[in-house]
């Protein structure tokens, strides 16, 4: 095998001939950006021989992967026009090994220390901070905004050696695998195990694909606004020439409406879309280079506070299809939050009690630690933005949720449930909501209700803000509330009829032909008109209203942390699971991720959440009495 500086060298362009991957309805309207995960390990030694052979073992393991399975060397084309799809581009098989690999697809790294100035020691003794995870240092991507026309890799790996460590930076690209197929991916990289066929892939699209078009004329005439986790627009009536008739007028207070997560006013959300532009999830990046260290100290592993060239407070543009959406309206931080596997269970036990209190219910009828530990930071969440002035009693609060749903296909359908390997978008996401005022037990302000200590859930209320805002403490009802809305949403997404409607939803927002209902012996209603795909993005994104009264999650508990690698100079050689698991510092506010845990959802492994809030709010959750008092360790 060649050194790496040779096997660099050979990267080389995708040539024709080209293959094409078939892809999916709910891979079209998966987000176009880049899922980003990194693997950190203890690294032996810093010798240029030893990273020799990790860099020459990792394009082997590379050219394997791409070997079996071909379409991962391939290129995303996005649409270069409105209508159009994206297209998948992979080149023949054998043309792929670890002295060949396609350009861009892998790279390694060796910063100094004005790059990155931590140890491996020093970095796990702070819990690997959310800041200290830079996309442009431990992730290979296209430069820029991913633009109309252009073609991006599928999958990419970085390799980056810092004193001590060695950080195995991960790219998807989204509109192609999901996260639960970026977990089969790493586990396929990682081993010598043979992988799924190219053709059992190519065959589970086509089929999804059929199923998914069939459902669409089953479910033609089905009003989506009847659907869960859309927010669609009320139709507007027609003007009258009645003095009374309330101004429709654009720039009129309440035909403004409140402001939904896209930035958009309600009433201007089904306005026009802008010119055809996908965004990118890295781009934002800092244009000032790379932080350096100050002289005082500032930014380094003692004293770890971001230093202010990372981009922490740049909000970067989201990604969908079709159109942009604009940058958060204010900028957030993002921080990690770990609990103690110990006071989650406790916690949880807590809480079955006290739904067999209020219930009567079976604990094996009820919530899991998931369900809690999102229940618990979505309700401190939503004490922060009451406390901070941002939303009122009477508004209507979200969780959302991507839900994993190869399995939850019917069996007795002409498809049937889907295997955990599927190498695919296979998600769905389920959203639960109360209203604020039950959620966090807010007391009026003129109210004189006793703010002794309650029996059971600690730690206690925040102080009354300026305007004299007044927060009981969180009990455990709360906690059954929140986290029984949490699930009830999943389970209803999962109901067959709503998984059909979803399914033929995104089919119908991706094709280009009017849907045409099938015919019913008894009867048939003409079908609905036609609706686009980002009609029903701006409906999903209003429904949660991140940056406001909602929280975007993602779950990747049992995502990555087990896999075992085998890389010359970790552990010596031997089978190890990373030490840590992280994700790429991108910041929206309203945006959570419960981190990949060794263990999954079992074992004594902290649980870590990724939150991003505003900074005010970030300030505030973070003290002894809200969602701080909760933590193993400080947040960061």
């Amino acid at each position: 095998m060649s050194d790496p500086q040779t096997i660099l060298a050979r990267l080389t362009a995708l040539r024709p001939p080209f293959k094409q991957m078939p892809l999916t309805p709910l891979d079209y309207t998966a987000p176009q950006n880049y899922i980003m995960k990194c693997a950190i390990f203890p690294f032996s030694t810093y010798d240029h021989d030893q990273i020799k052979l990790a860099v020459v073992h990792l394009c082997t393991r590379l050219g394997t992967l791409f070997r079996n399975l071909p379409f991962l060397a391939g290129k995303v084309v996005h649409p270069a026009e409105e209508g159009e799809r994206p297209r998948l581009d992979y080149p023949e098989d054998e043309t792929l090994h670890g002295e060949n690999l396609p350009e861009g697809t892998f790279a390694y790294d060796i910063p100094d220390e004005d790059r990155f100035p931590w140890t491996f020691q020093e970095l796990s003794a702070a819990g690997v901070p959310a800041y200290t995870m830079q996309k442009d240092l431990f992730w290979l991507l296209p430069d820029g905004v991913l633009s109309p026309g252009g073609s991006y890799p599928v999958f990419t790996l970085k390799a980056t050696f810092f004193p001590g460590g060695l950080v195995l930076g991960f790219a998807f690209h989204h509109g192609v695998v999901d996260g639960g197929a970026t977990a089969r991916i790493l586990e396929l990289f990682a081993s010598d195990k043979v992988s799924e066929a190219l053709y059992s892939v190519r065959s589970y699209k086509e089929q999804f694909v059929k199923y998914a078009e069939m459902l669409s004329k089953v479910h033609a005439n089905v009003d989506p606004a009847t659907i869960p986790g859309y927010d669609f627009p009320k139709p507007t009536a027609p003007a009258t020439s009645s003095p009374k008739a309330p101004s429709s007028s654009p720039n009129s207070p309440k035909s403004a409406g409140r402001a939904d997560s896209t930035g958009n006013s309600d009433s201007d959300t089904h306005s026009s879309p802008p010119a055809l532009s996908i965004a990118f999830s890295h781009s934002g990046r800092s244009t000032t280079g790379s932080p350096a260290v100050a002289a005082t100290g500032h930014g380094s592993p003692q004293n770890p506070s971001p230093p202010p060239t990372m981009g922490l407070d740049t909000p970067a543009p989201e990604p969908v299809i079709g159109w942009t959406q604009p940058p958060s309206p204010v900028p957030a931080i993002a921080k990690i939050f770990a609990i103690g596997a110990g006071t989650l269970r406790t916690l949880h036990f807590k809480v079955i009690r006290e739904l067999q209190r209020l219930y009567g219910l079976e604990p094996t009828l009820g919530v899991s630690r998931t369900d809690v530990l999102c229940a618990l930071v979505w309700i401190y969440v939503m004490r922060a933005r009451a406390h901070n002035g941002r939303v009122e009693a009477t508004d209507l609060t979200r969780f959302a949720t991507a839900v994993d749903v190869r399995r939850r296909l019917p069996a007795d359908d002409i498809l049937g449930p889907y295997p955990q390997s599927y190498l695919g978008n296979m998600f769905l996401r389920a959203l639960a909501d109360m209203s604020v005022g039950a959620m966090i037990d807010w007391a009026p302000d003129d109210s004189a209700e006793d703010q002794k200590p309650s029996e059971g859930i600690q730690p206690t209320v925040v102080e009354p803000s300026k305007e004299n805002r007044k927060l009981r403490k969180v009990r455990p009802a709360q906690l059954v509330d929140a986290a029984m809305a949490i699930r009830a949403a999943l389970k209803k997404l999962c109901e067959r009829d709503t998984l059909e409607k979803h399914i033929a939803l995104a089919t119908q927002a991706t094709t280009d032909d009017d849907p045409v209902a099938v015919k019913d012996d008894d009867q048939q209603q003409p079908p609905r008109d036609k609706i686009t795909w980002p009609e029903v993005d701006a409906a999903v994104r209003r429904a949660i209203a991140r940056h406001r009264t909602g929280l975007d999650a993602s779950v990747g508990v049992t995502l990555g942390a087990d896999v075992e690698y085998t890389i010359p100079g970790v552990c010596g050689g031997k089978p190890t699971k990373p030490s840590w698991m992280r994700r790429a510092y991108v910041a929206f506010d309203g945006a959570m991720t419960i981190l990949p845990r060794q263990g999954g959802i079992k074992g004594d492994a902290d649980w870590e959440v990724w939150l991003a809030l505003r900074r005010e709010d970030m300030e505030l959750i973070q003290k002894e009495k809200e969602l701080g008092g909760w933590l193993c360790r400080e947040a960061l």
